[in-house]
């Protein structure tokens, strides 16, 4: 196409993922399966990218109770990539893993926002229930 849009980053589609009713694990491996990679994406990013996304999967399937654990381990593998990445800023693939860490602890973050929420309906129904 000759439009002038940048191409955009891989990205979690929130809009097709309903996170009512479903377990923090169920997003997550709808979240992970639901990203997509533009053509400038593909190659030794995209393969960064599904690398982590796999393998975090793999891990969360091990656990799907207590994403938590998970939500740690992220957090200190962010730190530690981002290390990587300040001494090499031309390696793809560690960007593309990088970024799939970030998109993992948003996409976290956001199934237990959700959990939060629905948590909090059934909570204020009860109470209206008991009044």
């Amino acid at each position: 196409s000759l439009s002038n849009s940048q191409p955009r980053k891989p990205q979690v589609d929130t809009k097709n993922i309903s996170a009512e009713h479903i377990s923090r694990f169920e997003y997550m491996m709808k979240a992970i399966q639901s990203v997509t990679y533009e053509p400038k994406y593909q190659g030794y990013y995209g393969t960064g990218h599904r690398s982590c996304l796999d393998s975090y999967a793999k891990q969360m399937e091990n656990n799907p109770k207590d994403l938590c654990v998970i939500e740690e381990k992220v957090k200190a593998d962010i730190k530690y990539y981002a290390k990587l990445l300040k001494k090499n800023r031309n390696d793809a693939y560690t960007q593309g893993y990088y970024d799939a860490l970030v998109l993992l602890a948003n996409s976290l973050l956001r199934s237990k926002k959700a959990k939060m929420r629905e948590i909090k309906k059934a909570v204020l129904e009860m109470k209206e229930k008991a009044q």
